[in-house]
């Protein structure tokens, strides 16, 4: 069986908070099943102790994160900026994430992992 390749829309998410230089918003889209996988293990996997939650999210962030174009926003220079800055653009990153890739996010869950 062969699957039709489709365009995956993106939806906006404000980051303005962050205060970066002509960029007020970040894209999400939905998550292929590896992708999902990886999401998964970024925010949940809790074998490697030296990692905090705050850097788990910011690392679901700079993988996940789009430009306008598709293309990721982020680089893992940005882990610590994301991690110490505001939370909530980072939140609603993650739940609209979740929320286009018909996921259950539960930010108590996610600290209690």
């Amino acid at each position: 069986m062969k699957f039709k390749l489709f365009d995956v829309p993106l939806r906006k998410v404000n980051i303005k908070e962050w205060g970066i230089e002509g960029c007020e918003y970040a894209y999400v889209r939905e998550l292929t099943t590896a992708e999902h996988t990886e999401l998964v293990k970024i925010l949940y996997d809790k074998g490697n102790e030296t990692i905090n939650d705050a850097a788990r999210q910011a690392n679901a962030v700079i993988r996940f994160a789009l430009d306008e174009d598709g293309k990721r926003l982020f680089t893992e220079d940005d882990l610590w900026d994301i991690a110490n800055g505001s939370g909530k653009p980072a939140r609603r990153i993650i739940e609209e994430l979740f929320a286009v890739n018909s996921l259950a996010y539960d930010a108590k869950e996610l600290e209690k992992n």
